[in-house]
């Protein structure tokens, strides 16, 4: 049995975590554990089901697996992948993770996962907001990765041409920067010093993806982690 290592990817919106975590869990062949899908899977089924308040959502809990196989995401063994970046459901997002009884769930269950497999020698890369602070405090290595506003509201406007949505790259923009500033209220430390926390900071606005995801690899051969 080979070693297997914990791998947190954090950083802003946009910055590349959710492009480059697959990338990275294939080099290793490793798990791709996408903390934020976990959080989408709820949102798109208290819209389902017309669970509008936090009480609604807290109690519906019981009702819900949710399970990750790649960059796929189950809901109660349907294949909702396609239906998580919607307007609608990355608006209710907040909300649902904003609830302490979700947000307590949720991180039990990605700690199982990842202490589970890295136990029996399978690389994990977790990928998401708070993935190197709250979730996995003790991983192997953490990796903050950041680009400028522009660059990012590029990607991410790109990103949503890809899948049909019709939105000026203002509107993108001025979104990037709404949720920069809400990032900043709820961690403000972590996104304004990460290497506070033992994050290893990637600037990326210059950088390629294949660029980004090779340095990545360097620093992790430096270390003597893979």
């Amino acid at each position: 049995m080979g070693k297997g290592v914990i791998i947190a990817l954090d950083g802003p919106v946009a910055s590349g975590k959710g492009t480059l975590a697959p990338l990275l869990a294939k080099k290793l062949d490793g798990f791709y554990l996408q903390t934020g899908a976990m959080y989408r899977a709820l949102a798109l089924y208290s819209l389902r089901n017309d669970l509008d308040t936090p009480e609604q959502v807290k109690n519906s809990l019981s009702d819900i697996n949710i399970d990750l196989k790649g960059e796929s995401t189950f809901l109660n063994n349907e294949d909702i992948t396609t239906q998580l970046h919607n307007n609608d459901v990355s608006s209710r997002v907040p909300m649902v993770a904003a609830i302490p009884e979700v947000r307590n769930v949720l991180i039990r269950e990605q700690k199982r996962i990842g202490y589970d497999l890295r136990e029996k020698g399978i690389s994990v890369i977790a990928e998401g907001r708070d993935t190197g602070t709250v979730v996995f405090p003790d991983a192997d290595i953490k990796f903050f990765l950041d680009a400028s506003v522009e660059i990012r509201a590029k990607r991410r406007h790109a990103q949503l041409q890809a899948r049909g949505e019709v939105l000026s790259f203002d509107k993108v923009l001025d979104d990037t920067i709404k949720r920069d500033k809400s990032d900043m209220h709820q961690s403000g430390a972590l996104v304004s010093r990460p290497d506070q926390y033992g994050y290893v900071l990637i600037e990326s606005t210059d950088l390629t993806q294949e660029t980004t995801l090779e340095k990545i690899l360097d620093c992790m051969r430096q270390r003597g982690i893979i």
